[in-house]
């Protein structure tokens, strides 16, 4: 008695896995290789700053030298390229001293380059990000949304699928969005006027109102919402709490302001992310050294959250 399949099954079940492992690849592939998600045939030049050297580069950082001391901008893509290679990233900050470029928080959209003797011409580009379809949807914040491991809020939520994003700024992975980083209750008031409409608001701010008294923030934070759903007409806004924190002053300003928010959310169209409750028995792993900013882990957590109350309307 033969034991073994037959080759005829044996070929059917390698095609079939062979066809599943393709299904996955393709799946998976604008998430693994990000680059796949960019409209590369629409690049366009925006700035073209000449030649240059690069100093020292890795994964995350990058100092570059050239003669020309122009503005150089986070929301834009820049690109170092030479006779046989072209090299693109993103970056969250920069410190220019005597002609002498140093890129911060660096995301490299392509492989990195190498620090050698050669020239590489450097310019300035735009190169359009391809998104899912999905609903349309505005992050609209303050430095919670921007700064340090925020850049991947936004990746995250995308990765989960069903929104599409909105802006008239593009973070470090290209996603527009509404987020200034010293924003407060009353300059978020004033700029929903400036902004889009689209399905879903989420809002993450707060840092920047330890100057105003708790009825200047009540107040904002009541004609915030009510701006939103007259001028906007929102299927969805996501209020996101402001964190913990080890620094008993700035928890204890965080827990208060919570405290509004929860006042003013209860519109049918409100829902609120409590990030306090969420990372209150784990600081270490949820809120970075200095007290104030989240983690990684933290934003996929948050991101993970928001997906969930959206995906239940």
């Amino acid at each position: 008695m033969n034991y073994f399949p037959s080759n005829k099954a044996m070929l059917i079940t390698f095609f079939v896995l062979i066809s599943w492992f393709g299904f996955k690849f393709v799946n998976s592939a604008n998430d693994n290789f990000f680059q796949l998600n960019y409209s590369w045939e629409n690049e366009r030049i925006i700035e073209d700053f000449g030649a240059v050297s690069i100093d020292s580069v890795n994964y995350n950082f990058i100092v570059i030298s050239f003669k020309n001391n122009k503005p150089v901008s986070p929301s834009i893509t820049y690109k170092l390229s030479n006779t046989n290679n072209s090299y693109y990233f993103r970056y969250t900050y920069t410190i220019i001293e005597n002609n002498v470029y140093e890129f911060y928080g660096v995301e490299w959209i392509t492989e990195i380059p190498i620090k050698d003797n050669s020239s590489y011409e450097f310019s300035g580009v735009d190169i359009p990000l391809n998104q899912k379809e999905g609903a349309s949807t505005i992050t609209l914040g303050d430095k919670f949304l921007i700064e340090n491991e925020a850049k991947y809020f936004r990746k995250f939520l995308a990765k989960r699928g069903g929104l599409k994003f909105y802006g008239n700024y593009h973070d470090v992975f290209s996603f527009p969005h509404e987020v200034i980083k010293n924003n407060t209750s009353a300059s978020i008031l004033k700029q929903i006027d400036e902004i889009e409409n689209t399905d879903n608001y989420i809002l993450f701010f707060g840092a920047g109102d330890n100057k105003l008294n708790t009825l200047e923030v009540k107040n904002n934070l009541k004609g915030i919402i009510n701006k939103l759903n007259v001028n906007k007409n929102p299927k969805k806004i996501i209020w996101i709490l402001l964190p913990p924190s080890p620094i008993k002053e700035t928890d204890n300003f965080n827990s208060n302001y919570n405290m509004l928010i929860k006042e003013v959310a209860t519109t049918p169209n409100s829902t609120v992310i409590d990030s306090y409750s969420l990372f209150k028995d784990d600081l270490q792993k949820y809120i970075r050294k200095d007290g104030f900013s989240l983690s990684k882990e933290a934003y996929y957590l948050l991101a993970k959250k928001v997906s969930e109350k959206l995906s239940n309307e």
